[in-house]
């Protein structure tokens, strides 16, 4: 089982992620040494995750985040379309549902591909649902993120967010296969509370994403 804590700096893996998309993040942080203490600008000591480069090796053919919001563009033209390209086909968003009717509710933030490229599930919550977990699954490997990252440009990499990475073979590894199963169960637990409120397609879609493990 290969793992790391980690503290994504606030720009790098953004950059990555976006580099000749044309995309920025939307914030207003304040210029190097412009109202920042400088210290505050060091990289950290502790290793960072790059998704681009774990995306780049492919042999994941599903992938399943849970997110509180999400900045829908960024996801469908960054995300989605690296996933896709690696040959990850099986894609599947739970997001809470508040936001997601807030994201249809303005044009620029409305999904385009959701029901087409990928599946987008509203969940529902007596509060908020607000877990941040990213699952990749293939038949020969899979890896999770567990971590305080929303699906938006700050989230995955403009931000200071701290993730846990678990990487493993499903075939051999028994403990990454533990850990798979307790995100697992955590999942199937929330799609239970939705009851009748979710369409059994989008049931059956999240569901499915545990068919692409070994």
């Amino acid at each position: 089982l290969a793992w790391s804590s980690i503290i994504m700096a606030k720009s790098t893996l953004l950059m990555r992620l976006t580099q000749g998309s044309g995309m920025r993040p939307q914030t207003n942080m304040p210029a190097r040494g412009v109202g920042t203490c400088q210290p505050c600008l060091r990289r950290p000591s502790v290793p960072e995750i790059s998704l681009h480069e774990v995306l780049k090796e492919g042999g994941f053919e599903a992938s399943l985040i849970t997110t509180f919001n999400a900045y829908l563009p960024f996801y469908e033209e960054i995300v989605l379309s690296r996933l896709r390209a690696a040959g990850c086909r099986h894609n599947i968003v739970l997001m809470d549902a508040a936001q997601c009717h807030a994201v249809y509710s303005h044009e620029e933030t409305r999904p385009r591909y959701a029901g087409c490229e990928y599946t987008l599930v509203p969940m529902r919550s007596r509060g908020a649902f607000h877990p941040k977990i990213f699952l990749l699954v293939g038949r020969r490997k899979a890896a999770i993120f567990v971590g305080s990252h929303n699906l938006t440009l700050s989230g995955f990499g403009y931000n200071r967010e701290l993730t846990t990475r678990f990487e493993f073979k499903p075939a051999t590894d028994d403990i990454g296969n533990n850990i798979a199963r307790q995100a697992w169960r955590a999942i199937e637990e929330w799609l239970a509370t939705q009851g009748d409120v979710l369409p059994e397609p989008l049931s059956e879609a999240v569901r499915a994403v545990s068919n692409f493990g070994a």
